[in-house]
């Protein structure tokens, strides 16, 4: 894996920036599923809890806001470039 998003206490904690189509490892440290969502579009991937997945991030650089479908109150942004 090039790069790990780490979810934590319902909180996303990103790279600071991914390679474009890069393989981004994520991890959900919490006792509750949690998604990774592009409010762009382009991806969406639940993580279990206490599980991992994977995600490819964009083949375009740019700034892609994230969230939770699950939980409204966690976003963050993935930079690719």
């Amino acid at each position: 894996m090039d790069s790990t998003i780490t979810i934590k206490d319902f909180m996303f904690e990103l790279p600071a920036s991914v390679s474009p189509g890069a393989q981004v490892s994520i991890k959900n440290l919490d006792a509750q599923a949690h998604t990774v969502t592009s409010k762009k579009g382009g991806f969406d991937v639940k993580v279990d809890p206490d599980g991992t997945a994977t995600l490819t991030a964009p083949k375009n650089p740019g700034s892609y806001p994230v969230v939770c479908s699950f939980h409204a109150n966690m976003s963050a942004t993935l930079v690719v470039k």
